[in-house]
This record gives structure tokens, sequence and C-alpha cells, in this order.
């Protein structure tokens, strides 16, 4: 067991590096644009406080489907290159949440990675995510089921005092990887559109199923209009973009 574990460990990382290196290859070559709710362009200052973390705690929510385009926004985009420091990654306990948890470690970012339900460490981790009141990201049906938003979503953040922002990203062209969780993989000279919604408010008495939907709802509307957005050069003149491409 622990030679498997060992081993597991070392494609998790294998796997997380050829990702990043992927990534950032494709990046120069790629185009992006950001938006609001209503379709509206976001300028780049814009962007990070549309995403919210700036003022308060927040959850950033996206489909996992939507997981490798959002792994690309660091190396395409300078609001998410911060986003990926600023903000922690929660990822579930499967082996393709170990390899995304060991490529936010190469941004330089915080992650957790959660125990799979059922496991009791599960609540000790959530409590000490809770007691951090930290803003997060996560993809609500990451380890399934998928294109579903379990009402566990609404306790963590009316207990976080946090809002839920949905966001949804689309690359064009992609290729969908054949499975369940239907993940897109960008490809080069990828047009990226991003959507950030509405902040969506949680009140401790909230309903959770209400809430549950309602961030499905939104989830599913953003993607609708970042599937049919244009995109648009975002020129990586800061220092630190430029270096995350050379490195």
């Amino acid at each position: 067991m622990v030679i498997f574990r060992r081993a597991a460990s070392v494609v998790e990382s294998v796997l997380a590096h050829a990702e990043m290196s992927y990534l950032r290859s494709i990046a120069p070559g790629g185009s992006c644009v950001c938006m609001d709710g209503l379709g509206s362009a976001l300028e780049p200052l814009e962007v990070s406080a549309a995403l919210g973390y700036t003022s308060g705690p927040v959850l950033l929510v996206y489909w996992i489907a939507d997981a490798m385009p959002v792994a690309l926004l660091p190396f395409i985009h300078p609001a998410f290159r911060e986003t990926a420091r600023e903000v922690r990654f929660v990822f579930d306990d499967t082996f393709w949440g170990r390899v995304c948890a060991r490529f936010q470690e190469g941004l330089g970012g915080r992650r957790t990675v959660l125990a799979r339900r059922g496991n009791p460490d599960r609540f000790r981790q959530l409590r000490s995510l809770m007691a951090g009141r930290e803003s997060c990201a996560l993809a609500v049906d990451g380890g399934g089921p998928y294109r579903f938003v379990s009402t566990g979503l609404a306790s963590l953040a009316g207990a976080l005092g946090a809002s839920i922002i949905p966001v949804a990203v689309r690359t064009t062209p992609g290729l969908t990887v054949p499975k369940p969780s239907r993940v897109r993989v960008p490809l080069p000279r990828s047009r990226v559109a991003v959507v950030i919604g509405a902040p969506i408010p949680v009140r401790r008495n909230a309903s959770r199923s209400r809430v549950a939907d309602e961030v499905r709802r939104a989830l599913n509307e953003l993607g609708s209009i970042a599937g049919t957005a244009p995109a648009v050069r975002v020129e990586t003149r800061q220092p630190e973009l430029r270096a995350l491409h050379r490195s």
C-alpha cells in the first residue's frame, strides 16, 4: 500500500507538471475576454473587483467541466494570476483532485484537499476552513455527481459569512474529455471567455436547497453567455506575467 501511494504521488506530480507546461506553452497565443453576468465586458482592472475577494470572504464556484480552462487563466490574464495566489483552492481527494492541488502549489497558491464524503476527516477539514474565513474557489461538482450543486455549499458559505460568486469559462477551440465530468481541454490559440456572475448572498437561515438551485441556474446561464462570447487579446505587459510564460 505504501509503495502504491508513493507511485501515485509521483504520477500526480508528473501530470501536474505536464499540465502546467502545456498551459504555459499555449497561453501566449491565446486571447481572453472577461464579462459580468449581463454580458458587459470588464476591463482588466475591474476583474478583481468583480471576483469580490478583495472586500471580504467569498466562494468562487465553477463546474468541474471548466477546471482546465480555469487553470489556464493565470497564464493568460494578470487578474487571475493574483487570484491564484490570494484565494484558497479546494479540491476533492480524487486522483485528478490531487493533481490539481499539486498544480496549484506550482503556482505558489494555497490549496486544501478535502477527504471524500463519508470520511470523518472531511468534517474536520471543513471546520478548519470555516475557522480561517478565507475566500475559497472550488468546482461545485468535483468528485461527482456532475452538474449538481450540493446543499453543503450553502452551509459552508453561511458559516464563512461569504457570498457565492459563480464563474463560467469557455475556451474555443477545445477538446471535451469523453467521460461523465466532460472536462474541456484548451487547445493552442484558444479564445477564452470568462463570465463572472453577481454575488449570491447566503444568510444563516436561508434555504440551502434554494441557494443550491440558484447557484446551479446561475452557472448554466453564465455558461451560455460564455459560449457565445467573442474574445479579445489581453496584453501581458506586466513583468510578472511575462516571467510566468518564460519560467
